[in-house]
């Protein structure tokens, strides 16, 4: 079953879990380049736009880090995966048709090597929604 941009509105809107999710799903679409230097420098439509790269960046290498986003920067996250909803929609399709869980992706894998994150601490699969990452929720 695929999201609808209504399900991902409502979803954002109300769970801040959706929120962590969009913002690292955007980063993961950022090229390597891109992710290095917290900027936006190849404008190919995936990942942050240059005015959002900064601030994404920290974003989600905070949430990959096992932190959580709260107050001003949930609000500003918030904002920010609105603004990139075909985006997501689109990166939740290609993650249906992935052989693997998303948050173990090799460009998270790299980038939790790169921070020195374990990687049992990436496994989030209790906290994704499943229309998201395409694998079901633990209950």
């Amino acid at each position: 079953m695929k999201i609808t941009a209504m399900q991902l509105q409502q979803g954002l809107d109300t769970n801040p879990k959706w929120v962590e999710r969009a913002i690292v799903v955007l980063y993961e679409r950022q090229t390597a380049d891109e992710k290095a230097t917290a900027s936006t420098h190849i404008h190919n439509k995936r990942g942050f736009a240059s005015c959002d790269a900064r601030s994404g960046t920290y974003m989600a290498r905070w949430v990959l880090k096992g932190n959580r986003l709260n107050g001003e920067w949930l609000i500003r996250a918030r904002k920010m995966a609105k603004k990139y909803i075909r985006q997501l929609l689109e990166a939740a399709g290609e993650k249906h048709d992935r052989e693997y869980p998303p948050r173990l992706t090799p460009v998270v894998i790299e980038m939790a090597a790169k921070l020195g994150i374990p990687l049992e601490k990436l496994d989030l699969a209790e906290v994704l929604p499943e229309d998201i990452c395409g694998i079901p929720t633990r209950t």
